[in-house]
């Protein structure tokens, strides 16, 4: 419910919710995986994460 609100409210505000809102679409996501796995040290995050991980994440915000 709490989720639900704030995405709502975000969305009142004209806050853009995705990637297709962003204008960014998926020709990017493997230079985007690839920075986020180099610079976000994410090999070492709760769940490790490498490049194909994140692109599927990203797939899933279009």
């Amino acid at each position: 419910m709490a989720i639900t609100a704030t995405y709502n409210f975000f969305k009142s505000l004209g806050v853009p919710m995705t990637f297709t809102e962003l204008g960014v679409g998926s020709e990017h996501f493997g230079d985007m995986a690839r920075h986020a796995v180099t610079c976000g040290s994410l090999a070492y995050a709760w769940v490790p994460l490498n490049e194909e991980d994140v692109v599927a994440i990203f797939e899933k915000c279009l």
